[in-house]
């Protein structure tokens, strides 16, 4: 670290002795939930769970839990919310909704109103939710818990002497999530219960068009596999997908259509079905109100006695005979008998653990520890396998969201690169987005820090895994003429990683500094290229760093010629940065096709912009010309309490 940041971090250091969250933030943090965490001998946290104390909160909390297999497709997901609202997806969020999922915002997470499971219970003219929801009469539950962790979710409740629990994990490897009920009474006598428990399904074409998802839906029951099967045979559907129910003992109704399950014409607390204490075994053969999977039990619960049952809800193949075969081998793998789910269940906590231990902290701060050795690890790994959770994702966002799982999940990271840059063009640049599924459009604007990012993920990757091996393998370019990718002249991974410094370098329309195409990382600036001799100060930034990242796969390789040319790009980039962008007293952001300044004193708003001065700090750029003191000075005038404004 440069002496002159290391003494600022000190001196912030000295004045901030007391660790962790301010004071008078602690009861907003604690009012919803609280931390639970477990340590080694070594009093390292190893594990931590959130325990979510009220149903009733400003926004829903939600967990996702999902695949742990390091393979890039066929990745399960299931969002939770504190009251048991969500959805499922395979693969992408909105693109790959298993189960109904209809928010279609930026990040597509929300749960929505007609995003729910269906959870339930009636005893005789009694009927109530199994997990409390909120405004439906939640002071009549007692110990309410919702305890999140890593892969997993619980709920626990009590109403009327039944103590109501369920667990749900996502498999490691199988795109299916398992749901443990059990029932216990604790009143003195005997319980006759009904239970009703589903999804509403969410199997709608993609990309989505004007037809009527009606006309090709289908539901189908199987009693030999105690299963029903949801269907799309739309044959235009670019992602097919096929739901399934399956429980561990016979259920003793059924329901498909969801007009036949909630009744349709009018608003119910409860489902018609549950009102009428049985379902009507509909078939769900083109519903009007669209398909859904309900399951009834029977249950007999002795005085003091307990009853379980597993359910499992998942994605599976739309061919009927090889979908015969797939819901027997999970039928035998996880419902042969009563042991086999808690053994998939260990093997999702041993992944994890295995995934938590490998790097672990001890400070003075509890905060960082819980953060840093589970949590940032837990959002890091679904993050990349969710990039966003959008129908199409983002270049730059995939070598983002991997480079930080190379600690702990580097085998997904190693498959995920040459698909990654198989979208990059031969002459460096890459598109923005491209779309996983066959068939469907990618987004081919020209951002031209995707490249840039590259350097940085094969270099960290390398060092912390010692895998020099990575850099041969081959990979096709994506051909802006056919919108597709061709693999007949492939390039090694390291060769992909150079053409990216290269398209930078060479496209240099004025100042010395880098062309930023239809924009760079900051969204804001897009416009400002629109003559393409629009220039990015940052991005000009970006490219020192990537080049030095880059140098360190050069020289493992021992490519003088390649050390020499990057030598060249960090010389020439770092002096004309320094020659045209300082703006006095710290750099400047842009210069747009006529070359005037953005992030600039002479700007009416938006005159300082933190990005482009914080990278002139560890790129060196900012060092070789003295200013490293000038850029510290200027970065704390964009200091707040609640952290540093990016403008």
């Amino acid at each position: 670290m440069n002496k002159d940041i290391g003494n600022k971090f000190r001196q912030w250091a000295r004045k901030n002795k007391e660790y962790g969250v301010p004071k008078e933030f602690k009861p907003g943090q604690s009012g919803y939930a609280d931390f639970v965490d477990s340590k080694d001998n070594g009093g390292f946290i190893k594990k931590s769970e959130v325990k979510v104390k009220k149903v009733d909160l400003p926004r829903p909390w939600l967990h996702l839990l999902a695949s742990n297999h390091p393979r890039t497709r066929g990745m399960y997901g299931a969002f939770w919310d504190q009251t048991g609202k969500g959805f499922s997806c395979i693969d992408s969020a909105l693109a790959g909704p298993v189960t109904s999922h209809k928010d279609p915002s930026y990040v597509p997470t929300a749960p929505g109103p007609r995003d729910v499971r269906y959870f339930y219970l009636k005893e005789g003219n009694n009927k109530w939710f199994m997990i409390p929801q909120e405004g439906r009469n939640e002071k009549a539950y007692k110990n309410y818990s919702c305890i999140m962790s890593p892969g997993k979710i619980k709920y626990e409740s009590i109403n009327r002497e039944i103590k109501s629990s369920l667990k749900v994990f996502v498999s490691n490897d199988d795109p299916l999530e398992a749901w443990q009920l059990e029932f216990e009474n604790l009143s003195g006598r005997g319980r006759k219960l009904d239970f009703f428990c589903g999804v509403s399904w969410g199997l709608e074409s993609w990309p989505s068009y004007y037809f009527d998802p009606r006309v090709v839906s289908q539901g189908k029951i199987d009693k030999k596999l105690n299963a029903l099967v949801a269907i799309n045979g739309d044959q235009n559907n670019k992602h097919p997908r096929t739901g399934f129910m399956m429980s561990d003992i016979p259920f003793s109704g059924y329901d498909m259509s969801r007009e036949e399950f909630e009744g349709g014409g009018h608003f119910h607390e409860f489902p018609q079905t549950v009102i009428d204490g049985k379902c009507t075994n509909s078939d769900g053969t083109q519903p009007y109100e669209g398909l859904v999977g309900i399951m009834q039990f029977s249950l007999s619960i002795p005085a003091k006695g307990k009853k379980k049952l597993t359910i499992l809800v998942g994605n599976t193949v739309a061919d009927e005979k090889k979908r015969l075969n797939q819901l027997k081998t999970f039928r035998s793998k996880y419902l042969k008998n009563k042991n086999q789910v808690e053994i998939q269940e260990n093997l999702v906590d041993k992944t994890w653990q295995d995934m938590v231990s490998g790097i672990t902290v001890k400070t003075p701060d509890e905060e960082f520890n819980r953060f840093f050795n589970v949590w940032i690890k837990y959002q890091m790994k679904n993050a990349s396998r969710f990039t966003r959770c959008l129908d199409a994702v983002g270049y730059r966002d995939v070598l983002q969201d991997t480079m930080a799982a190379v600690e702990f999940d580097p085998q997904f990271v190693r498959n995920q690169l040459p698909e990654t840059l198989s979208y990059q063009m031969r002459d460096g640049r890459a598109i923005r987005q491209f779309s996983r599924f066959a068939g469907a459009k990618h987004d081919e604007r020209i951002y031209m820090d995707s490249p840039v990012w590259i350097p940085d993920l094969l270099a960290t990757y390398v060092l912390e895994t010692k895998d020099e091996k990575v850099l041969d393998i081959k990979t096709g370019f994506y051909n802006l003429e056919t919108k597709q990718r061709e693999f007949n002249n492939q390039a090694t991974i390291y060769e992909h990683a150079m053409l990216g410094i290269k398209s930078l370098y060479f496209n240099r329309p004025q100042k010395g500094l880098c062309q930023v195409g239809h924009g760079d990382w900051n969204d804001a600036i897009d416009t400002i290229g629109k003559g393409r001799k629009g220039v990015s100060v940052w991005l000009s930034m970006a490219l020192v760093y990537a080049a030095q990242r880059m140098m360190i796969l050069a020289e493992i390789r021992k490519d003088k010629k390649g050390i020499a040319f990057l030598n060249k790009v960090i010389n020439d980039v770092t002096n004309a940065i320094n020659k045209n962008a300082w703006d006095g007293d710290y750099y400047a952001y842009a210069f747009n096709d006529k070359g005037v300044p953005v992030g600039s004193k002479k700007c009416k708003e938006g005159t300082f912009q933190l990005n482009v001065n914080s990278w002139s700090l560890f790129n060196g750029v900012a060092q070789k010309a003295g200013r490293v003191k000038k850029v510290l000075s200027a970065i704390e005038t964009s200091s707040t309490h609640f952290g540093y404004q990016l403008l």
